[in-house]
């Protein structure tokens, strides 16, 4: 349980972050940005379905809220 405590964190704010910069590389791009072609958008689509693979991040809240309740209380 002490590793999930650890590691769940880090999974959560690493998949965040990589959807965001993502999502930021596609709008500095344009139009460009989101064509079949350019590589912004796959990073892109590869970051969201890691994000979906690794257990989504709603869920990933929710267990983190929980740890910190349980912290709490001891």
């Amino acid at each position: 349980m002490e590793a999930v405590n650890h590691t769940l964190p880090a999974k959560y704010r690493a998949s965040t972050i990589a959807v965001k910069a993502a999502a930021d590389a596609v709008q500095i791009h344009g139009a460009q940005g989101i064509g079949a072609e350019a590589s912004v958008q796959r990073h892109h689509r590869d970051a969201k379905v890691m994000e979906i693979i690794e257990g989504t991040t709603q869920i990933q809240q929710t267990v983190l809220g929980q740890f910190a309740v349980r912290a709490a209380r001891l």
